[in-house]
């Protein structure tokens, strides 16, 4: 193999991979310029394959005559890709003179393959001693070497257009303009060596592998540019969306934040509306009974005005009670006990039963060995709550009321039904059935806050509530908990010593008032010692006589009634077991915390008198008696 036949060879491997990969880069988005130079690129593999045939001992002169004709149509089309490649994406467009010089060069690779017109027939044969270089080609007609005066000249428009946008810096392009200048002196030098004027190799597939080599250049250093460019864009994207996401959140934080005081103000106006009226009707009460005592009167309505009295106070007992509810099921851990769900439906079904007085059938189908993640109380009040709400939606006058309690499991999912046939509610009071303070009642039958209290516990256990109403034939409400497995123990039972008689009690609270009405209230059942707070309550402790149970405020300075147990177990022990707290409200995690752990009941403001001597019955020793 001759020197000249492995650099034809080396060309046209090197065509082949530069048209691969800039065919591939011109499928990218932005790189679409690079097409052209490929099919150069492929063009310049065809030359070089055809080219080789005359650089090769032993071929026929009717194959050089071939190959050397295909030579020419490869080289004119690799000069027509410049030329369109300058005029569509250097200027953007094509004027009069690449029309004309594509036409040229079109006619020329037209003409090539027929004898005679640009080729005689006459193989010439060329010869470089010092490089053992031999060549083989067709010999030109004066037409022919106008064609090849032709691509040399058209190689200088892409030429000027390349140059002229590298010195202005719009592209990178100085590796195939200086590929490209190459071509002037090689064409020089290649009509001196056909006309016999030198002898010299033949320079032209060296000048153009040099230029589709220069291109890959370019295009590599374009890719890896645009790669540079792009983890940069990356990474300044990622930064602007970190600052739009920092943004965002803490909008959103901003939002939530109006929202919730939002809601707050709407709670607290219907706080405010609800509490109002009976407080006020208390006091109106309250002036009226003071007014007719002070003349010394004691006026014949006096028994109305105490019973009005009451029961608006425990209205707003009840208002209080529910928001506190609510409350402790935004505040309240997620439970992780298995608890049935049948004894729930029966204890809140005792619980409006008691209450009740129309003659409504109640009908529970709930399946023993049912259980749910949740809490005991929490199900038992969400029952109670949807218990109460059938009952009142069935109006009073009819005889055929009926209230129904269903559950199932499906799946891992357990749905309780609470259903009726009361009045039914229309699509506009569905709603806005759980949101706070809406109801339908009559004033004084509801507070609004029974399935608003109800939606907040179930989502504390991940639990939801739905309803389904038709006007005139009755509501059904469905509770859906996470189904659990049955627990492995029953808890223990808890063993209640008999109550003592007259007790001793150790009355704690710093508010003077609440401490005066209870002992009024407590006195002529216990011998009632009073302490305004967790200090003199502990130096009472310690004064000869002792006491058999402690009622004790949770809310105080000095730590309150977590730090007054905690004190009081170390110095006596059997005491702090016999000590029943009540509260208005727990306010602190410390507090809520002590109550959820603590083995009584915690009582709630406003007392509850029967309550309170059914807990001390169960703390105090046999043989006592707390005077019920």
């Amino acid at each position: 193999m001759t020197l000249a036949a492995l650099i034809s060879i080396v060309g046209t491997c090197l065509g082949l991979v530069v048209a691969a990969l800039g065919f591939g880069f011109s499928s990218a988005p932005g790189w679409r310029d690079h097409r052209l130079p490929a099919w150069s690129a492929l063009m310049l593999s065809g030359y070089s394959a055809t080219n080789s045939v005359g650089s090769m001992a032993g071929t026929s002169d009717a194959l050089v005559s071939l190959c050397s004709r295909g030579s020419m149509i490869f080289i004119t089309l690799f000069c027509a890709c410049w030329v369109a490649y300058g005029a569509l994406f250097l200027e953007g467009r094509s004027q009069v003179l690449d029309r004309t010089v594509l036409g040229l060069l079109g006619l020329v690779a037209l003409l090539a393959p027929w004898p005679g017109i640009l080729y005689t027939s006459e193989v010439l044969f060329f010869e470089v001693p010092w490089l053992k270089l031999i060549y083989r080609t067709l010999n030109p007609t004066l037409l022919g070497d106008a064609a090849l005066g032709l691509l040399c000249l058209s190689l200088l428009l892409p030429l000027v257009r390349l140059g002229r946008a590298w010195w202005r810096g719009e592209a990178d392009v100085g590796p195939v303009v200086l590929g490209m200048a190459l071509n002037l002196p090689v064409g020089i030098n290649d009509s001196l060596v056909v006309a016999r004027v030198i002898t010299m190799p033949l320079l032209t597939e060296v000048s153009l592998m040099t230029l589709v080599a220069l291109f890959g250049v370019q295009m590599t250093r374009r890719f890896v540019a645009n790669a540079k460019s792009l983890e940069e864009l990356r990474v300044a994207l990622e930064e602007k969306v970190s600052q739009r996401t920092a943004e965002l959140t803490r909008m959103q934080a901003v939002l939530m934040r109006h929202e919730k005081l939002a809601a707050i103000g709407q709670l607290a106006a219907g706080v405010a509306h609800e509490i109002n009226n009976p407080s006020a009707a208390v006091a109106a009460n309250l002036r009226y009974l003071r007014e007719e005592l002070a003349g010394g009167r004691l006026p014949e309505d006096s028994g109305e005005c105490i019973d009005e009295s009451l029961a608006s106070v425990q209205r707003i007992s009840r208002i209080v009670r529910q928001l506190l509810d609510a409350g402790r099921a935004a505040a309240a851990p997620a439970p992780s006990g298995s608890h049935e769900v049948a004894s729930a439906a029966d204890a809140a079904l005792a619980t409006v039963r008691a209450a009740n007085t129309r003659p409504i059938t109640f009908t529970l189908n709930v399946p023993r060995g049912l259980y749910t993640l949740s809490s005991q109380d929490l199900l038992e009040q969400v029952l109670v709550n949807l218990l109460s709400n059938a009952i009142q939606a069935i109006s009073p006058d009819r005889t055929d009321g009926e209230v129904r309690v269903e559950a199932l499991r499906d799946g891992e999912r357990v749905r309780i039904r609470v259903s009726d046939n009361g009045v039914g509610m229309s699509q506009d009071v569905q709603q806005r059935l759980f949101g706070p303070f809406f109801t339908t009642k009559a004033l004084g039958m509801g507070t609004g806050l029974g399935l608003f209290v109800s939606l907040g516990l179930l989502r504390t256990v991940d639990g939801t509530i739905h309803v389904e109403s038709t006007p005139g034939q009755g509501s059904t409400f469905t509770v859906e908990l996470g189904w659990a497995p049955p627990p492995l123990a029953p808890p223990a039972p808890v063993a209640l010593s008999k109550p003592q008689a007259r007790p001793r009690l150790l009355l704690v609270d710093d508010e003077r008032s609440v401490r005066e009405s209870l002992r009024r209230t407590l006195q002529g059942r216990f011998e009632v010692t009073l302490a305004s707070g967790p200090e003199e309550a502990l130096r009472r402790v310690e004064e000869p006589g002792g006491f058999d149970v402690v009622l004790c405020d949770m809310t105080m300075p000095e730590g309150g009634g977590p730090a007054f147990h905690r004190e009081l177990c170390a110095r006596d022990a059997t005491l702090a077991r016999r000590t029943v707290f009540y509260t208005g409200g727990v306010t602190s995690t410390e507090a809520r915390d002590f109550v959820a752990r603590y083995p009584l009941p915690v009582l709630e403001k406003p007392f509850d008198l029967g309550a309170f001597l059914k807990l001390v019955d169960e703390v105090l020793p046999a043989g006592s008696s707390s005077g019920q």
